[in-house]
């Protein structure tokens, strides 16, 4: 059976909302039924998780509707509990089943908020039944509103739809592409638009840029980045801000110390060291949302008997992490912060920028220095560690690999995206392994540390002592578990497959700093 058709129509500003009725009055009987009037609220999170996923959220009082682009209902809910803003925070259904799936652990924000006043107009044939039914809408945002109208088929009499999409054809009326072009009409006053931010990195460049304008256009992102996530981390929104932050300064200062000779070098050491410095200011916060948001992993490896010293534990993290963050906002609202920004913004956008020696080489020439340099350094020192190797090792190849990934990210657009998209992929699974280790690691440092601040005579202390020993004895076993594995990891990674994909990216037809004369073509 066909499905019934539904058509959105955006009526023009100047349109007479009483003259189209009574054109409508001239085919059809009409029952139009009382006002509505609400609030309507367009969510997602600040990176687009549910757009990017062809979904669109839509509360109204204590209803939510999660539509696709074509305003079909893949989930609804009304419940009345409050005003959640993670997925884990919505009742039980299926709504929160799709959001926690395509959110995770990011929040919702508003994007935009719509006074609606709607009502229903029934279209009726001689016999007065329904041939057809409108919803006549009125919202937008302040300055800008809008009309829109739905119309909406009734099995069995398809002519008086067309009859309405031609009545609305001459009263100027344009088609609603979809419920996404509706939300980026909304938005056009907002400042933002649909996909404006991702926390992944790219900045289009060509072999033959000069390596000065490449370095501006790198930094100049990331510096985007930085104060794009500033005031969410301030709000304390939710802990991907600040995530995102940190990682565009240590990208940041990963580009100042690894792409040598293009910025002058009494520049680049002078902001190695501020940059230095907001690592460090932002860090705290930052290791103690990882433990906070490990705490239901933690708690699963601790037996029930322990899980009150567990509830003492994650109290006193949340009451630091408290601490931390009006220490962290009161930096990021300080001078010093703001100089650091606001100078290195000044240095990008001097006439000229301060260069040096090798400003003027193309960007492929030492993109492919650079990516070969770290690609060699991560292949021989991970073939060197053994299983008697010290940990340290491993810590230290992990750094290599972050500096490695990136340098792929930096000049990803130079190369064959496909086969730079895959090698980063494999570098991932071998970072992962090195990222879990390091974690528990420094997990078990953590906790050894605060085994030594406690109090040995309280009832408390005793019973967080209790907990984190048993804690600390179920990481160690993961992290024992973890590194057995990377021999494996890093076999796949420097194996022959990577090594094919290797010299196709970076040697002969593929030369390091050359794209690809078939550019994304399938991996052979």
């Amino acid at each position: 059976m066909r499905p019934l058709r539904k058509q959105s129509w955006l009526l023009p500003g100047d349109v007479d909302i009483s003259a189209l009725i009574s054109v409508l009055e001239q085919s059809f009987s009409l029952k139009i039924g009382p006002i509505r009037r609400t609030k309507r609220v367009w969510q997602d999170s600040f990176d687009w998780r549910l757009y990017r996923a062809g979904l669109l959220l839509i509360r109204e009082k204590d209803r939510w509707r999660l539509l696709d682009f074509q305003g079909r209902e893949r989930a609804i809910l009304s419940a009345d509990r409050g005003d959640p803003v993670f997925a884990h925070e919505f009742p039980a259904s299926s709504l929160r089943d799709r959001l926690s799936r395509h959110l995770g652990i990011r929040a919702l924000i508003p994007l935009v908020r719509e006074e609606v006043a709607s009502r229903t107009i029934d279209l009726r044939n001689r016999d007065r039944k329904i041939v057809a039914q409108l919803v006549l809408e009125s919202g937008g945002v302040a300055g800008r509103p809008q009309t829109r109208l739905l119309v909406r088929e009734v099995r069995g009499y398809g002519r008086p739809f067309r009859q309405v999409e031609k009545i609305l054809e001459r009263a100027g009326a344009g088609r609603q592409q979809d419920w996404a072009d509706l939300l980026a009409r909304l938005l056009e006053s907002s400042g933002r638009r649909p996909l404006d931010y991702s926390s992944g990195f790219r900045v289009d460049l060509t072999p033959e840029t000069p390596a000065i304008e490449a370095v501006v256009r790198i930094y100049s992102s990331l510096l985007v980045t930085m104060r794009r996530n500033e005031q969410g981390v301030i709000d304390d929104i939710d802990s991907e801000f600040l995530h995102d932050l940190r990682v565009a300064v240590r990208r940041t200062r990963s580009g100042l110390s690894l792409i040598k000779g293009v910025l002058d070098p009494a520049v680049v050491d002078r902001y190695k060291r501020k940059f230095a410095l907001i690592g460090r200011a932002t860090g705290p916060v930052r290791d103690l949302d990882v433990y906070l948001l490990s705490e239901s992993a933690c708690r699963s490896l601790v037996p029930a008997r322990l899980q009150v010293g567990m509830d003492h534990f994650f109290r006193d993290l949340a009451r630091r992490r408290e601490e931390e963050q009006h220490r962290l906002v009161r930096f990021l609202r300080g001078t010093e912060y703001r100089r650091i920004l606001d100078g290195w913004q000044q240095v990008l956008e001097e006439e000229p920028v301060p260069a040096g020696p090798r400003a003027g080489a193309p960007i492929g020439e030492l993109a492919g220095e650079i990516i070969a340099r770290r690609l060699n350094r991560v292949l021989r020192d991970g073939g060197r560690i053994t299983d008697a190797s010290p940990d340290e090792k491993l810590h230290r190849l992990r750094i290599q690999g972050k500096k490695l990934r990136y340098c792929l990210e930096f000049f990803r657009t130079l190369y064959d995206e496909e086969l730079m998209g895959e090698l980063i992929g494999q570098l991932k699974k071998l970072q992962n392994n090195l990222g879990d280790f390091n974690d528990l690691s420094v997990q078990q440092q953590v906790l050894a540390a605060d085994l030594d601040r406690l109090h040995p005579r309280s009832r408390k202390s005793l019973e967080t002592g209790a907990a984190l020993g048993g804690l600390m004895t179920a990481l160690a076993r993961q992290h024992e578990r973890v590194r057995s594995r990377f021999g494996r990891t890093f076999a796949r990674f420097s194996g022959p497959d990577n090594q094919e994909l290797f010299r196709r990216l970076f040697g002969g037809e593929e030369a390091a700093g050359r794209k690809s004369k078939k550019k994304g073509q399938a991996r052979t």
